[in-house]
C-alpha cells in the first residue's frame, strides 16, 4: 500500500503526537501533584521552585518517554525490551535506596509489586501478540 514508506502527513501526524503528547501528559502531572498539595494545605502556598525543576524535567522526558511508549508498542523482540524498561527504572528506584523515609519499605514493596504486574502485563501482551499465547474460552451451554 506504501511500498514501504510512509506517506508524509502521518509520519507528521505521529511525530506531532510524540512530541506533544508526552510533555503535555507530563506537564498536567506535575500541574495537578502541586496544585493538589496547595489545595489541600500539604505545603505552604504553590512552591513555585519545586514546580518550575520538575516542569523543566518533564517538558524533555515527556518526549523521551513518548518515544519509548511509540516503540514498545511493536511486536519484535527489540519492541518488548524497549517496553520493559519502565519496570526496569522502577526497580533499579526502589532498590537503590530512594527519598521516601519512615514510609520506605512499604512504598518500595508496592514500587516492586507494581514494576513486576507491569512487565508481567507487557509479557502477555507481546506472547499475545505473537501469537504464542491465546486467551481461555469457554462454552457455554
Amino acid at each position: 500500500m506504501f511500498n514501504g514508506r510512509l506517506p508524509v502527513a502521518l509520519v507528521a501526524y505521529l511525530a506531532c503526537g510524540v512530541a506533544l503528547g508526552g510533555p503535555i501528559a507530563l506537564a498536567a502531572a506535575v500541574v495537578s501533584y502541586y496544585g493538589t498539595d496547595a489545595l489541600l494545605g500539604m505545603t505552604n502556598g504553590f512552591e513555585s521552585s519545586s514546580y518550575r525543576f520538575w516542569m523543566s524535567v518533564a517538558l524533555p522526558a515527556g518526549v523521551v518517554m513518548a518515544i519509548v511508549g511509540n516503540i514498545a508498542r511493536g511486536t519484535r523482540l527489540p519492541h518488548l525490551v524497549v517496553a520493559l524498561l519502565a519496570p526496569a527504572v522502577m526497580v533499579y528506584s526502589a532498590t537503590r535506596g530512594g527519598f521516601s523515609g519512615p514510609t520506605q519499605p512499604w512504598s518500595d514493596r508496592i514500587v516492586l509489586i507494581a514494576a513486576a504486574a507491569l512487565a508481567t502485563g507487557l509479557i502477555l501482551r507481546f506472547l499475545r501478540r505473537r501469537g504464542m499465547l491465546t486467551s481461555c474460552e469457554t462454552s457455554r451451554g
